[in-house]
């Protein structure tokens, strides 16, 4: 078998030259290598310099540079390990979707152009401002490429060839990048007892013999330096003899995973906390956000971290590689895969479980992107220390990116707990959410991804309340509502309750189906939210009662931490309209009588509730909450024909009764 080890590129020139980097954040560098992180309000645009010349990875290269290798063991073609793809979304509709897949990472820039500038979007040149964008990425083999039903173009074949191999030095002297020596380990060399069934005879024991080209413009600043770890080591060269890995050939059963191995070695703990690979040169980290309450900082659960690796600085920089990962409970994330050069960051909010938008700028087109953090770029060769830090948004106040991306952190942190809490209750978790972060809207959970909304009321909210006509002379019809709209305005205190309330909606939507949800989006359009004092005259207005009363007491009890007891549940009687009953689901299955007072807005100005009942379970309640419950008297009677001689449930009906006729039910 072929083994390798970690490659140290040193430049002949100076590191960086011909390359500005833009960073959306501040990055502050401490004795002990740590890169951290923390967003500013600018966003800037990503420049692109000339495309790559020659792209090293490509099957065709790759099949070159073996056959220069190991002429005695020829191969037609390596195999295809990944596809460099061009989408070519039609509607607003299938960019969504393309960035939605937890298992794409979606660029708005080609991947195989010099960088200038890495920044938070990109102009691309032969589109216009309301064009719809042309979209890349770097897929595996097997990604079926054909199920998005959206247009594609495979732009290249490529070959994942690790930097610590001659293979990959001599791909990268087929493309005139070698401007800096590539070290590769002695014992990197092919062995003669190697048996690969692909290969007919074993390949040679020497090292390939490549010459440096005397024509390179940094001649005699050749490209391979091979490192012998029997013999006098520098500390890089100690490094790199430490941590080699083997490869593989193109025909090991293995391949592609072979080419990169697992790394089953992370006792390391970096400042974070978190488990990192011995080899520093595999990134890792952490994402943290400060609580609402401003106490501390707290790990950002299932956030989508990428990294993107070019090895060579210098106008003819190659392909750079991406690779992706999802943050852990504690926020910490590592990718084994070792890095060269320059690493670029990027933190997208967005996972199997929710897509996290908040329009920025001017340009509507990108309303569909997910919020995404570039973070910045960090030099090697330490890349096993990064950390990223989300302030609480009223430091730098509302409308600023700091915020848009505290409220991004803090919204995908309340959709995991959210399902957490949701199978701890023994209810629905929710649905894939689409969840929007506008600016002084109210929070909604209009589902209108699962059809929660008719058609009639669609076209009326997109074109009298969210999105106006006049707005970029788009047509508002051209957009559709997301599933969450939550106010990235709202005070951080208030925020989390104000998601998990939404969300509860969409736990409860999963009980009702999209008929029964229709009655409710159109009650609360028609009555600019939850309707006042005498608007449950209205035939719909039961489905409202239940859903808000539901949404409001879960709302609470998740963002209390799903106490037992919670205070806040408690002091819950009516919203200020009189009559959607938001304290009744505690009072259900709370352990305490009593009473609690409120005044509600409309007479009587204040409402004694006597609480002689317990022990019916959020599971109880929320399993007659389907399609066949619309009103507050049909779950009174629905939750006592099937729940009264349960296990737990103490109740007479008689107080059962009374217990609903205090909420005027």
């Amino acid at each position: 078998m072929i083994t390798g080890i970690g490659i140290l590129v040193q430049s002949c020139t100076k590191d960086g030259a011909n390359l500005i980097d833009n960073k959306t954040s501040t990055l502050e560098m401490r004795d002990d290598e740590v890169n951290v992180f923390s967003p500013d309000d600018s966003i800037k645009e990503t420049i692109l310099g000339e495309k790559a010349p020659c792209n090293p990875y490509t099957v065709e290269i790759v099949t070159t540079a073996w056959n220069n290798l190991y002429p005695d063991n020829t191969v037609s073609t390596v195999p295809a390990t990944d596809f460099y793809v061009k989408f070519k979304p039609s509607s607003e509709e299938q960019v969504y979707e393309l960035y939605k897949d937890p298992d794409l990472t979606i660029w708005d820039f080609p991947l195989d152009h010099k960088v200038i500038q890495m920044g938070d979007y990109y102009v691309q040149p032969d589109k216009g401002e309301n064009d719809i964008p042309d979209l890349y990425s770097q897929v595996g083999k097997d990604y079926p490429l054909a199920s998005k039903g959206v247009d594609y173009e495979k732009l290249a074949e490529l070959v994942d060839v690790p930097y610590n191999t001659f293979l990959s030095a001599e791909t990268f002297r087929l493309c005139d990048l070698t401007h800096k020596p590539i070290r590769v380990v002695v014992d990197s060399i092919p062995k003669p007892d190697t048996v690969d069934p692909y290969i007919p005879d074993p390949p040679p024991s020497d090292p390939p013999q490549i010459d440096c080209d005397p024509d390179c413009p940094n001649y005699p600043c050749c490209f391979l330096d091979i490192v012998d770890c029997d013999g006098e080591l520098d500390p890089f060269e100690q490094e790199m003899c430490n941590h080699y890995e083997p490869a593989c050939y193109p025909s090991d059963p293995d391949w592609p995973e072979c080419l990169n191995p697992d790394d089953d070695d992370d006792d390391n703990i970096n400042s974070c906390g978190c488990h990192t690979f011995r080899n520093r040169r595999k990134p890792a980290g952490c994402v943290r956000v400060q609580s609402p309450t401003g106490s501390g900082y707290v790990g950002v659960n299932n956030a989508k971290v990428i990294i993107q690796n070019s090895p060579v600085y210098g106008s003819n920089a190659p392909w750079v590689w991406s690779k992706p990962t999802q943050t852990d409970e504690n926020g910490c994330w590592k990718i084994d895969r070792e890095c060269e050069g320059r690493i670029w960051v990027w933190v997208k909010f967005k996972n199997e479980n929710a897509y996290i938008r908040g329009h920025q700028g001017s340009n509507l087109r990108r309303f569909f992107n997910p919020v995404t953090d570039y973070v910045g770029r960090v030099s090697g060769p330490n890349f096993s220390n990064i950390e990223v830090i989300y302030n609480r948004w009223d430091i730098a106040g509302p409308g600023t990116q700091t915020q848009r991306y505290w409220c991004a952190a803090t919204t995908i942190n309340a959709v995991e707990e959210i399902h957490n809490m949701c199978n701890a209750e023994g209810i629905n978790e929710p649905p894939h959410l689409d969840i929007y972060l506008a600016e002084d809207e109210t929070g909604a959970a209009w589902m209108a991804h699962y059809g929660g909304v008719n058609n009639n009321i669609y076209a009326q909210v997109l074109n009298s309340i969210y999105w106006p006509l006049a707005l970029d002379n788009i047509i508002a019809s051209e957009f559709f509502l997301p599933d969450i709209f939550l106010d990235r305005n709202e005070m951080p205190g208030d925020f989390p309750g104000t998601a998990f309330h939404e969300m509860s909606h969409a736990s409860h939507f999963t009980n009702v189906g999209s008929g029964w949800w229709q009655h409710l989006t159109k009650f609360e359009y028609e009555h600019n939210g939850h309707g006042g004092p005498t608007d449950n005259t209205d035939t719909d207005a039961g489905y409202c009662a239940i859903a808000e009363s539901w949404a409001d007491h879960l709302g609470v009890l998740f963002d209390a931490g799903n106490p037992i007891n919670s205070p806040d549940n408690e002091s819950l009687i009516f919203e200020n309209n009189g009559w959607v009953p938001e304290g009744l689901h505690y009072d259900l299955f709370d352990i305490n009588t009593g009473s609690g007072v409120e005044p509600p807005g409309p007479p009587p100005l204040f409402i004694v509730i006597t609480d002689n009942v317990s022990g019916f379970t959020n599971e109880m309640i929320f399993d007659v909450l389907d399609a066949n419950t619309t009103t507050i008297p049909e779950m009174r009677q629905n939750l006592w024909n099937e729940y009264n001689t349960a296990s737990g449930v103490n109740a007479t009906q008689a107080d059962y009764l009374s217990l609903f006729n205090d909420y005027g039910y």
